[in-house]
């Protein structure tokens, strides 16, 4: 329960997420006296558990049907699971509305400590000068006032403070970020790297769009006239 005080502060910043959360940390860092305040509860130690199995889960991890019952657009969000749905705002308790001609789909709307920073992945793109001279570039808005080079060194002042996943690529639309080393192997990945050879013989190298490979099993079959892979009734070309 919230409780009043007769404190008086500098600033008030409402919200903990990205922004709001680092314009709390500097502001305090430079002397001032911030109040912080949020719509969500704290996260506990007990809400961290995206490793673990999904039998642990209700209904193990197939109740996309049951959360969009009271969260049918925050489903929509990617992050937004059986495991975590409560994180997010209930879209019947607090509906919005847009103009007709000017849909948008609200999502992620959190109520927890942290905000989106609590399921962000370590993702964080910093913008080019495509994003920031857009205009010049496409002829539609307005182009920023300030381009990549006046905030480059400020993206890597966040960046070495938060921590960033990612891979070099030197791409002119994607500028690099201060990224930290690449996240171990999960287990499942782990596991053909120590024992390839017979596991190798038993999976053909064919792109399946949910797990990657194809098993090779009595469906699977090389036409050698064609040069596809059949499997089903599907063919794939080489």
């Amino acid at each position: 329960m919230a409780t009043k005080t007769q404190d008086t502060y500098d600033v008030l910043v409402v919200g903990s997420g990205a922004s709001g959360g680092w314009a709390a940390k500097r502001l305090s860092e430079a002397g001032v006296k911030v109040a912080l305040v949020d719509a969500g509860r704290p996260l506990r130690i007990t809400d961290l558990n995206e490793h673990g199995s999904g039998l642990e889960l209700p209904y193990r991890g197939l109740s996309s049907e049951v959360v969009r019952k009271t969260r049918p657009v925050q489903k929509e969000c990617y992050a937004c699971t059986e495991r975590n749905y409560d994180w997010f705002a209930n879209d019947l308790e607090e509906p919005y509305t847009t103009p007709k001609d000017k849909p948008f789909s609200w999502q992620g709307r959190t109520r927890m400590v942290g905000g989106r920073t609590n399921v962000w992945g370590r993702q964080s793109y910093r913008f080019s000068d495509l994003d920031f001279k857009a205009a010049s570039y496409d002829g539609y808005g307005m182009d920023w006032p300030l381009g990549y080079a006046d905030l480059e060194k400020y993206y890597d002042l966040v960046e070495d403070y938060v921590g960033i996943s990612g891979l070099a690529e030197g791409l002119e639309q994607l500028p690099d970020s201060r990224y930290l080393p690449a996240m171990a192997l999960t287990c499942a990945e782990t596991r053909p790297t120590t024992r390839p050879s017979r596991s190798a013989r038993k999976y053909s190298a064919r792109p399946c769009s949910k797990n990657g490979f194809f098993r090779r099993s009595r469906n699977w079959r090389r036409s050698k006239r064609s040069g596809a892979t059949q499997f089903g009734s599907s063919r794939y070309r080489r």
